[in-house]
Protein backbone atom coordinates (compact mmCIF):
# COMPACT_ATOMS: atom_id res chain seq x y z
CA UNK A 1 0.00 0.00 0.00
CA UNK A 2 1.17 3.66 -0.79
CA UNK A 3 0.32 6.86 0.56
CA UNK A 4 0.86 9.93 -1.47
CA UNK A 5 1.32 13.04 0.09
CA UNK A 6 1.56 16.49 -1.62
CA UNK A 7 4.10 19.00 -0.35
CA UNK A 8 2.34 21.91 -1.02
CA UNK A 9 5.86 24.17 -1.32
CA UNK A 10 6.76 22.46 -4.28
CA UNK A 11 4.34 20.52 -5.71
CA UNK A 12 6.20 17.05 -5.53
CA UNK A 13 4.35 13.52 -4.65
CA UNK A 14 5.97 11.10 -2.29
CA UNK A 15 4.69 7.71 -2.28
CA UNK A 16 5.25 6.51 1.38
CA UNK A 17 5.06 2.94 1.60
CA UNK A 18 3.14 1.44 4.55
CA UNK A 19 2.81 -2.39 5.77
CA UNK A 20 0.07 -3.92 4.46
CA UNK A 21 -2.31 -5.35 7.45
CA UNK A 22 -2.67 -8.82 7.87
CA UNK A 23 -6.22 -10.27 6.26
CA UNK A 24 -8.84 -11.78 8.60
CA UNK A 25 -11.81 -13.22 8.52
CA UNK A 26 -14.70 -11.54 9.68
CA UNK A 27 -17.75 -13.29 10.01
CA UNK A 28 -21.28 -11.19 11.02
CA UNK A 29 -23.99 -13.64 12.06
CA UNK A 30 -27.40 -12.90 13.51
CA UNK A 31 -31.22 -13.57 13.01
CA UNK A 32 -33.65 -11.64 15.15
CA UNK A 33 -36.85 -12.74 16.08
CA UNK A 34 -39.43 -10.36 15.82
CA UNK A 35 -41.96 -10.58 18.68
CA UNK A 36 -42.84 -13.81 19.07
CA UNK A 37 -43.33 -14.86 15.59
CA UNK A 38 -42.18 -18.16 14.93
CA UNK A 39 -39.85 -17.83 11.94
CA UNK A 40 -37.36 -15.84 10.75
CA UNK A 41 -34.14 -15.03 8.60
CA UNK A 42 -30.32 -15.70 9.79
CA UNK A 43 -27.95 -13.61 7.84
CA UNK A 44 -24.28 -13.82 7.49
CA UNK A 45 -21.71 -11.32 6.59
CA UNK A 46 -18.43 -12.36 5.15
CA UNK A 47 -15.62 -10.27 4.14
CA UNK A 48 -12.19 -9.92 5.06
CA UNK A 49 -10.37 -7.07 6.74
CA UNK A 50 -8.40 -4.67 4.56
CA UNK A 51 -5.48 -2.51 4.73
CA UNK A 52 -4.94 -0.30 8.04
CA UNK A 53 -6.33 3.56 6.20
CA UNK A 54 -8.53 1.61 3.91
CA UNK A 55 -12.30 1.11 5.54
CA UNK A 56 -13.67 -0.83 2.83
CA UNK A 57 -13.81 -4.38 3.78
CA UNK A 58 -13.61 -7.15 0.74
CA UNK A 59 -16.95 -9.49 0.56
CA UNK A 60 -16.28 -13.45 0.38
CA UNK A 61 -18.05 -14.98 -2.05
CA UNK A 62 -17.03 -18.51 -2.03
CA UNK A 63 -17.26 -19.57 1.48
CA UNK A 64 -19.48 -22.83 2.12
CA UNK A 65 -21.81 -21.89 5.77
CA UNK A 66 -24.14 -24.37 7.22
CA UNK A 67 -26.30 -24.59 10.24
CA UNK A 68 -26.93 -26.93 12.49
CA UNK A 69 -30.20 -27.30 14.93
CA UNK A 70 -32.32 -30.11 16.30
CA UNK A 71 -30.13 -32.75 14.88
CA UNK A 72 -30.81 -30.88 11.26
CA UNK A 73 -27.67 -29.31 9.31
CA UNK A 74 -29.06 -26.80 6.35
CA UNK A 75 -26.47 -24.90 4.26
CA UNK A 76 -26.82 -21.40 4.61
CA UNK A 77 -27.21 -20.25 0.68
CA UNK A 78 -25.16 -17.23 -1.02
CA UNK A 79 -26.96 -14.29 -1.56
CA UNK A 80 -24.54 -11.33 -3.01
CA UNK A 81 -21.36 -9.39 -2.10
CA UNK A 82 -20.61 -11.77 1.02
CA UNK A 83 -24.31 -11.94 2.18
CA UNK A 84 -25.69 -15.24 2.60
CA UNK A 85 -29.43 -16.14 4.27
CA UNK A 86 -31.42 -18.68 5.61
CA UNK A 87 -35.28 -18.95 6.55
CA UNK A 88 -35.00 -20.27 10.32
CA UNK A 89 -37.26 -21.18 12.98
CA UNK A 90 -36.67 -20.25 16.29
CA UNK A 91 -36.88 -22.25 19.48
CA UNK A 92 -36.56 -21.81 23.09
CA UNK A 93 -33.49 -23.26 25.46
CA UNK A 94 -32.47 -24.99 21.99
CA UNK A 95 -28.51 -24.49 20.54
CA UNK A 96 -27.54 -23.73 17.12
CA UNK A 97 -24.41 -24.02 15.35
CA UNK A 98 -23.58 -22.08 12.85
CA UNK A 99 -20.54 -23.38 10.50
CA UNK A 100 -18.12 -21.49 7.89
CA UNK A 101 -15.57 -23.42 5.79
CA UNK A 102 -13.14 -21.13 4.08
CA UNK A 103 -9.76 -21.89 2.51
CA UNK A 104 -9.51 -24.98 4.13
CA UNK A 105 -10.16 -23.90 7.48
CA UNK A 106 -13.38 -24.42 9.58
CA UNK A 107 -14.75 -21.57 12.02
CA UNK A 108 -17.70 -22.22 14.10
CA UNK A 109 -19.79 -20.91 16.65
CA UNK A 110 -22.76 -21.74 19.07
CA UNK A 111 -25.24 -19.93 20.54
CA UNK A 112 -29.45 -20.10 21.52
CA UNK A 113 -32.46 -17.45 21.28
CA UNK A 114 -31.69 -14.88 23.83
CA UNK A 115 -35.44 -13.74 24.65
CA UNK A 116 -36.11 -9.80 25.84
CA UNK A 117 -39.26 -7.75 27.28
CA UNK A 118 -41.77 -5.41 25.51
CA UNK A 119 -41.25 -1.51 25.28
CA UNK A 120 -44.12 -0.58 28.30
CA UNK A 121 -44.42 3.00 27.30
CA UNK A 122 -42.60 5.89 25.76
CA UNK A 123 -42.51 9.38 27.67
CA UNK A 124 -41.64 12.98 26.96
CA UNK A 125 -39.54 14.20 29.62
CA UNK A 126 -38.08 17.41 28.66
CA UNK A 127 -39.11 20.06 25.75
CA UNK A 128 -36.82 22.94 25.42
CA UNK A 129 -37.69 26.28 23.57
CA UNK A 130 -34.41 26.91 22.50
CA UNK A 131 -32.86 24.36 20.08
CA UNK A 132 -35.74 22.11 19.66
CA UNK A 133 -34.18 19.66 22.47
CA UNK A 134 -36.05 16.66 23.13
CA UNK A 135 -36.05 14.48 25.55
CA UNK A 136 -37.39 10.72 25.72
CA UNK A 137 -37.41 8.00 28.25
CA UNK A 138 -38.72 4.44 26.81
CA UNK A 139 -39.44 2.51 29.69
CA UNK A 140 -39.74 -1.28 30.06
CA UNK A 141 -39.71 -4.28 33.05
CA UNK A 142 -36.81 -6.65 33.97
CA UNK A 143 -38.08 -10.16 34.71
CA UNK A 144 -37.00 -11.34 38.38
CA UNK A 145 -33.86 -13.02 36.86
CA UNK A 146 -30.29 -12.00 37.07
CA UNK A 147 -28.23 -11.60 34.29
CA UNK A 148 -30.21 -10.27 32.07
CA UNK A 149 -28.55 -8.61 28.99
CA UNK A 150 -29.81 -5.78 26.70
CA UNK A 151 -29.02 -4.52 23.02
CA UNK A 152 -31.24 -1.08 22.55
CA UNK A 153 -30.85 0.29 18.98
CA UNK A 154 -32.50 3.62 19.03
CA UNK A 155 -33.48 6.16 16.08
CA UNK A 156 -35.48 9.38 14.39
CA UNK A 157 -35.64 11.26 11.99
CA UNK A 158 -33.26 13.02 10.45
CA UNK A 159 -30.91 11.77 13.24
CA UNK A 160 -27.66 9.56 13.64
CA UNK A 161 -29.30 5.85 14.71
CA UNK A 162 -27.88 5.53 18.45
CA UNK A 163 -26.74 1.97 19.99
CA UNK A 164 -26.38 1.21 23.45
CA UNK A 165 -25.91 -2.47 25.35
CA UNK A 166 -26.34 -2.65 29.26
CA UNK A 167 -26.98 -6.20 32.05
CA UNK A 168 -29.55 -5.99 34.56
CA UNK A 169 -27.41 -5.73 37.45
CA UNK A 170 -28.93 -2.71 39.06
CA UNK A 171 -32.52 -2.77 38.10
CA UNK A 172 -33.11 -6.65 38.09
CA UNK A 173 -36.91 -7.63 38.61
CA UNK A 174 -37.29 -3.25 38.16
CA UNK A 175 -39.09 -0.89 35.76
CA UNK A 176 -36.17 1.09 34.03
CA UNK A 177 -35.66 3.41 31.13
CA UNK A 178 -33.74 4.05 28.05
CA UNK A 179 -32.49 7.92 27.84
CA UNK A 180 -32.93 9.30 24.63
CA UNK A 181 -32.06 13.14 23.79
CA UNK A 182 -31.98 15.48 20.04
CA UNK A 183 -33.20 18.16 18.61
CA UNK A 184 -36.34 16.89 17.13
CA UNK A 185 -39.66 18.65 15.81
CA UNK A 186 -43.00 18.06 16.15
CA UNK A 187 -44.59 15.13 14.14
CA UNK A 188 -40.53 13.16 13.90
CA UNK A 189 -40.68 9.79 14.69
CA UNK A 190 -38.36 7.93 17.28
CA UNK A 191 -38.47 4.19 17.33
CA UNK A 192 -37.08 1.94 20.55
CA UNK A 193 -35.73 -1.62 19.56
CA UNK A 194 -34.78 -3.78 22.63
CA UNK A 195 -33.19 -7.25 21.69
CA UNK A 196 -32.22 -9.87 24.79
CA UNK A 197 -28.45 -10.83 24.33
CA UNK A 198 -25.96 -12.86 26.19
CA UNK A 199 -23.17 -11.99 28.43
CA UNK A 200 -20.66 -12.67 26.05
CA UNK A 201 -22.34 -10.55 23.45
CA UNK A 202 -22.67 -7.59 25.14
CA UNK A 203 -18.82 -8.00 25.85
CA UNK A 204 -18.12 -7.80 22.64
CA UNK A 205 -20.56 -5.04 21.64
CA UNK A 206 -18.97 -3.10 24.54
CA UNK A 207 -15.79 -3.28 23.17
CA UNK A 208 -16.94 -2.66 20.03
CA UNK A 209 -18.73 0.38 20.98
CA UNK A 210 -15.64 1.68 22.85
CA UNK A 211 -13.39 1.16 19.42
CA UNK A 212 -15.71 3.09 17.50
CA UNK A 213 -16.29 6.11 19.39
CA UNK A 214 -12.36 6.86 20.63
CA UNK A 215 -11.55 8.12 17.42
CA UNK A 216 -8.54 6.32 16.48
CA UNK A 217 -9.93 5.23 12.94
CA UNK A 218 -9.87 9.04 11.77
CA UNK A 219 -6.25 9.34 13.14
CA UNK A 220 -3.62 7.40 11.11
CA UNK A 221 -0.77 7.95 13.72
CA UNK A 222 -2.73 6.48 16.51
CA UNK A 223 -2.26 3.36 18.08
CA UNK A 224 -4.24 0.46 16.11
CA UNK A 225 -7.45 -0.90 17.96
CA UNK A 226 -7.27 -4.07 19.98
CA UNK A 227 -8.19 -6.88 18.23
CA UNK A 228 -11.91 -8.25 18.74
CA UNK A 229 -12.28 -12.01 18.29
CA UNK A 230 -15.83 -12.70 19.02
CA UNK A 231 -17.57 -16.02 19.60
CA UNK A 232 -15.97 -18.05 16.22
CA UNK A 233 -13.60 -20.55 16.81
CA UNK A 234 -11.21 -22.57 13.80
CA UNK A 235 -11.36 -25.88 14.55
CA UNK A 236 -8.15 -26.52 12.19
CA UNK A 237 -5.83 -23.50 13.88
CA UNK A 238 -7.25 -22.52 17.57
CA UNK A 239 -4.99 -18.95 17.34
CA UNK A 240 -6.39 -18.14 13.86
CA UNK A 241 -9.69 -17.23 14.87
CA UNK A 242 -12.37 -15.16 12.97
CA UNK A 243 -13.33 -11.63 14.08
CA UNK A 244 -17.73 -11.37 14.48
CA UNK A 245 -20.13 -12.92 16.47
CA UNK A 246 -23.26 -15.14 16.21
CA UNK A 247 -26.41 -14.29 17.73
CA UNK A 248 -30.32 -14.59 18.07
CA UNK A 249 -31.73 -12.11 19.78
CA UNK A 250 -35.67 -11.67 20.21
CA UNK A 251 -36.88 -7.54 19.76
CA UNK A 252 -39.64 -5.69 20.29
CA UNK A 253 -39.71 -2.06 19.03
CA UNK A 254 -42.53 0.90 20.10
CA UNK A 255 -42.91 4.20 17.88
CA UNK A 256 -43.16 7.75 19.79
CA UNK A 257 -44.45 11.07 17.10
CA UNK A 258 -43.28 14.12 18.36
CA UNK A 259 -46.55 16.20 19.23
CA UNK A 260 -47.31 19.69 18.96
CA UNK A 261 -46.38 21.77 21.49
Amino acid sequence: MALALLLLSCEDVVDLALPQAKQELVIEANAIQYANKANGTLRVKLSLTNNFYDELTIPVNDAEIILQVNNSAQNVPFKNDGLYSLPIAFYENTEYELIVNYQAQTYSARTKLFKTVPIDSIQLTERSFTDDNIALNAFFTDPDTAGDCYLFLTSATNQLNEVSVTDDELFNGNTTAVYYSEELKATDTVTFKIQGISQDYKRFLNILLQQSNSGAGGNPFSSPPSKINGNFVNQDNPEKRALGFFSISQEYELDFIIPNE
